[in-house]
């Protein structure tokens, strides 16, 4: 097994309900994993990726969790203001 699937598996996967709660579609859970997996293992923007901070003090999961949880909001946000943008037009 992968890495990328152990971090899914363990961390992500049962952070998909939360999402879902939100209102949050399967293809939006997936932007939610693929915008966390950019930010945190990759980077953006020339800045390294956010995991090289992790100094290890609270739990791995928690990390994801956060995050995840954000970024779901972040969407759900978005979300509303597209809806709002569109009705006024």
């Amino acid at each position: 097994m992968s890495a990328l699937t152990t971090l899914r598996d363990r961390y992500f996967v049962p952070v998909e309900g939360a999402l879902a709660r939100m209102g949050l579609g399967g293809a939006q859970r997936d932007d939610v994993w693929q915008t966390l997996c950019q930010r945190l293992l990759v980077g953006e923007d020339g800045t390294p990726p956010k995991l090289l901070r992790y100094a290890g003090a609270g739990s791995l999961g928690g990390l994801v969790r956060v995050a995840a949880t954000r970024l779901g909001l972040g969407f759900v946000e978005q979300e509303k203001r597209t809806v709002v943008n569109d009705a006024l037009y």
